[in-house]
């Protein structure tokens, strides 16, 4: 069929603020939710179809070559430095409110998005703001994203991430975008001083 629109433009904002507060992390967004896999959202996000052809779906099933252009406007509003992730993810399809989303021990062999996603505004050289970066990103059922990079923020600090892609035309929604806390790094592993010399009788 042929669908209404080509471009998914949006800035995402704390309710009646102007930023999005890192505190709100871990959350996530899905970005392709649809009839039966809202992800307890109940908004389904797939664009109405204009026309179809008979005989097949009478709703689209992902927003196929639609160009995704996303802005967060990130702010710590906490009293403590904090570094987050930012991840695409290819969550169990699902209709109901779970209290988070599920994802396999061992992802499925099925693919589920397989495409590139550009972002600009995460760490770069000496925790400067890095340029545009393009990740191609193979996602299967149930698989939590890898990291695309991470974001660190001093308090009252401020970072405009931006994230494009064009949806894959062989992709199963659906995906979300997610903002989460960065694994805290592990501490160095402590030596033991070496034995003092046994002196000799």
């Amino acid at each position: 069929g042929v669908q209404n629109g080509s471009v998914w433009s949006g800035r995402i904002t704390d309710p009646g603020k102007p930023y999005l507060s890192t505190d709100r992390a871990p959350i996530s967004w899905p970005i392709a939710s649809l009839e039966r896999g809202t992800l307890g959202t109940a908004q389904v996000q797939t664009a109405a179809l204009e026309r179809f052809y008979p005989g097949t779906a009478w709703a689209a099933h992902g927003n196929y070559g639609v160009e995704y252009d996303l802005n967060l406007p990130l702010r710590n509003t906490s009293t403590r430095a904090v570094s987050l992730q930012l991840a695409l993810e290819a969550p169990l399809k699902s209709d109901q409110n779970q209290a988070g989303l599920r994802f396999l021990t061992a992802p499925s062999r099925a693919v589920m998005f397989r495409g590139t996603v550009e972002v600009s505004g995460l760490d770069g050289p000496a925790g400067r703001p890095a340029g545009r970066q393009g990740f191609h990103l193979v996602l299967r059922n149930g698989q939590q994203g890898p990291a695309l990079g991470t974001v660190t923020l001093a308090p009252g600090a401020e970072r405009q991430l931006r994230v494009r892609l064009i949806y894959p035309a062989d992709a199963t929604p659906p995906q979300v975008l997610s903002l989460l806390p960065a694994p805290a790094a592990e501490p160095p592993v402590k030596q033991s001083p070496p034995a003092p010399a046994s002196s000799q009788p």
